[in-house]
């Protein structure tokens, strides 16, 4: 099964492993879930069944997809590489954003 971030919706795809456990991180706002734990306290959504198992898929290291890099100045720190991606966020005739994030610092931002 697919997870998503509680926050912004996007898919969790970044694999990371800190101190023996596994995370799934949220490229966009960095949100981390382990992958070892139970959801206990999250409710389920109208379409499941109560019944069903919940599973994690965790992906390969090759399977998972690094969003490309840019030179532009970061706002924060001044270091000039940065990762990016693009999201539709308004209307379709209108050009879509461009979220960035520092590779430096960690920073994150977007253009319209």
């Amino acid at each position: 099964m697919v997870q998503f971030c509680p926050n912004c919706e996007n898919m969790l795809r970044n694999r990371k492993e800190e101190d023996g456990k596994i995370f799934l991180i949220c490229p966009s706002c960095g949100y981390k879930l382990e992958v070892s734990r139970e959801r206990e306290t999250k409710k389920p959504l109208p379409y499941q069944k109560r019944n069903l198992i919940k599973k994690t898929v965790i992906l390969e290291d090759i399977n998972i997809v690094e969003n490309p890099t840019t030179e532009v100045l970061c706002p924060k720190c001044g270091y000039t590489k940065a990762e990016y991606f693009q999201q539709q966020t308004r209307s379709a005739d209108e050009p879509p954003t461009t979220f960035f994030r520092c590779l430096k610092c960690d920073h994150r931002w977007r253009e319209y």
